[in-house]
């Protein structure tokens, strides 16, 4: 899907998208996944020497938001986006997830480790439970991904632990009150409080 320079997407890719949504919905469970490289161009001017200085990438931008929100009113069960490397938060709207961005489950960049930024190497693996198609339960878990490129690949994921998975954690928590999310951090796992 094309973003415009107006900051709108492209009305014809969106009515076809939509469409297909709709003629979905009639399915038991429709899961929309949207991967983009849309994000905030905010510069910054002060970035570290490597460092991408899109300042804001770290931002749900608007229009991700109203996208999501209208693909739920179109029939989609759960909205999942990828595509910029960082975690953001999550919203249930109409009692239906959307995870605006989960961040990497795998990062192999062959840029500097410090190209995006610590931030880019924290996650989340989202579990969604739904009974008789109702969401039931939101629970989140953290990874981070490993910065040394030796013995391996340098961006493979491994479960937070301890401090490290409660800054992960606290961070999610913190993206989604900004969509009206509430959630509960219990040891090393993020939950979602449902109404």
């Amino acid at each position: 899907m094309d973003l415009r320079k107006d900051g709108t997407l492209n009305p014809e890719q969106k009515a076809r998208i939509l469409d297909s949504v709709r003629k979905a919905s009639k399915s038991k469970f429709v899961i929309v996944y949207h991967h983009s490289h849309f994000w905030v161009e905010t510069w910054g001017i002060s970035a570290p020497p490597g460092r991408d200085p899109r300042v804001n990438r770290f931002d749900t931008p608007a229009w991700q938001v109203r996208w999501a929100r209208e693909l739920i009113d179109a029939g989609a069960s759960l909205y999942v986006a990828h595509g910029e490397p960082s975690l953001h938060g999550v919203e249930v709207y109409k009692e239906r997830p959307i995870l605006y961005g989960l961040g990497n489950y795998i990062f192999n960049s062959v840029n500097s480790p410090d190209r995006y930024g610590p931030l880019a190497y924290y996650s989340a693996v989202a579990w969604c439970e739904f009974v008789d198609g109702k969401l039931a339960a939101l629970r989140f878990r953290p990874l981070v991904l490993s910065l040394d490129s030796a013995p391996g690949p340098r961006g493979i994921p491994y479960l937070a632990q301890g401090g490290e998975a409660t800054t992960v954690l606290e961070r999610l928590v913190r993206l989604s009150s900004t969509h009206g999310t509430n959630m509960t951090i219990e040891g090393e796992t993020a939950t979602v409080v449902l109404k």
